[in-house]
């Protein structure tokens, strides 16, 4: 069985758009403090909802001391872009641009898709450069040795983060490939014939063919029983009254 380029980008799609949604729900970066002996004393964890969480226990007295600052991304973004994610996958799943008689009336679904790639800029690119930077947070992946404290700093980004960079690939080529098809039959819907034909269809009235007909017989009826004469003077004063 033969697939075109539409129906694989349109299952790479579904399956990016589950990596997105999924990515929220993992870590997306990973701080961790060893000492010269290489033993762990510290670990966080970001997590988008929850933000800075430590899979250590209390045991680890050093640990508390080392926890990053917080990012403050407000949680309503990732609620956004979670409601972004579900209304992309159910319009593709139900609006198939080559199947329907108008594809510009899909014109508002094909701009969602492209928002969620402007999301998704946000998480890959924003992210890294204008919230972990500014709290020396290195990326994709430091280790800095510290010789006076005798400590080993790791920083990594984790997998949410390259689970949003994977379905940012997936899902890139079916987005932009719906929105070009949209504008395609709209650029070919606004050539100028079809324009002025358009516009001689709104202007145009409906001729009224019973009227019409009635003046025709009237016409006949009267030029039989009038002289050529009377009938060609009353068919001038018609006319001239109609140019009034």
């Amino acid at each position: 069985m033969k697939y075109n380029n539409r129906q694989i980008f349109k299952g790479l799609f579904i399956v990016g758009i589950i990596l997105l949604f999924i990515s929220l729900f993992l870590d997306w970066y990973t701080f961790e403090v060893y000492n010269i002996n290489k033993d762990l004393i510290a670990s966080w964890n970001y997590h988008h909802f929850t933000g800075w969480t430590t899979p250590l226990l209390d045991a680890f007295t050093y640990n508390d001391l080392f926890r990053p600052h917080n990012l403050d991304i407000s949680p309503i973004l990732h609620f956004l872009f979670m409601f972004i994610i579900i209304s992309c996958a159910f319009t593709t799943l139900t609006k198939d641009v080559e199947k329907v008689s108008s594809p510009q009336k899909l014109k508002n679904y094909a701009y969602l898709n492209l928002f969620l790639l402007l999301l998704v800029g946000f998480y890959i690119i924003i992210f890294p450069i204008g919230y972990l930077l500014p709290n020396e947070l290195y990326f994709p992946f430091n280790m800095v040795e510290d010789h006076d404290a005798n400590l080993f700093y790791v920083y990594s980004l984790d997998i949410g983060y390259y689970s949003q960079v994977i379905g940012f690939v997936l899902v890139f080529p079916y987005s932009i490939f719906y929105y070009q098809t949209i504008t395609h039959f709209e650029r070919k819907d606004q050539t100028v014939e079809k324009v002025i034909g358009k516009y001689i269809q709104e202007i145009q009235e409906p001729l009224d063919m019973d009227k019409f007909i009635a003046e025709e017989v009237l016409k006949q009826r009267i030029k039989s029983e009038l002289p050529p004469k009377v009938f060609e003077h009353n068919s001038s004063n018609i006319v001239k009254k109609r140019v009034k």
